[in-house]
């Protein structure tokens, strides 16, 4: 009877997941705490903003990135239903960064206040770029289908020989169109390449563009730093 009895048990187990997840869907956190969500189906990641603060999680991994530092979960998101499930850690984290409630963006050209989301939306994003004049920055520019957030993602391919790199990730609200004008690193190498994706809720698909990094100044041609003499031999 013991031994019957143990191998029930035994079969009890072995038919239980090991791996049952148990944590809080990310939607509602978000709502309570005040982010936007916005969820990317192209880059399989969940983006959440509030103004200065962009947090991106994604299912079946622990690093997520909180602006430009990486933090890690104690257990991956795992995706059901149309949401991810994110342990308790991952939801105490993001309820005292709202508390912060930072005051200033990421991006320069940003709508500020509430945007007013449809329950459902569909359609395209379109976007631009160009290298700002006189400055390391990218200006953007794009229509959305809505009122929707968009998330512009910054990713910076240098050489053939090394992996992309990705710059900066900054969430926009928009009344249908959005503007962003996005700083990038000094030392980018000239002729390197920059791909803004813009992304928005499920159903609205994404669009990217491409823009060559080049000097900030292409029409100065100095005498004084452009011209230096050369060493003599």
């Amino acid at each position: 009877m013991r031994h019957l009895a143990a191998t029930l048990v035994a079969t009890a187990l072995l038919a239980t997941p090991a791996t049952a997840h148990t944590g809080t869907p990310l939607m509602r956190v978000a709502e309570g705490a005040g982010y936007v969500y916005a969820w990317s189906a192209s880059a399989s990641e969940v983006t959440l903003s509030r103004p200065g603060l962009t947090i991106v999680l994604r299912p079946g991994n622990r690093r997520y990135e909180i602006n430009d530092r990486v933090a890690y979960a104690s257990e991956a998101p795992v995706y059901e239903n149309g949401d991810l499930f994110v342990p308790a850690d991952v939801v105490n984290q993001l309820r005292v960064l709202a508390g912060r409630n930072p005051d200033a963006r990421a991006m320069e050209g940003a709508r500020t206040g509430s945007v007013s989301t449809p329950a459902t939306v569909s359609g395209s994003l379109t976007i631009t770029a160009r290298m700002a004049t006189g400055r390391d920055a990218i200006v953007v520019d794009g229509m959305a289908p809505a009122s929707v957030p968009v998330t512009l993602t910054l990713v910076g391919s240098i050489s053939r020989d090394l992996p992309d790199v990705l710059l900066r990730r900054v969430t926009l609200q928009t009344d249908g169109t959005f503007h962003a004008t996005i700083t990038v690193a000094p030392a980018m190498p000239r002729g390197s390449y920059v791909t803004v994706t813009a992304t928005s809720l499920p159903g609205v698909s994404p669009a990217s563009a491409r823009v060559v990094i080049a000097a900030p100044n292409p029409g100065i041609d100095s005498d004084l730093f452009d011209h230096l003499p050369k060493d003599p031999k």
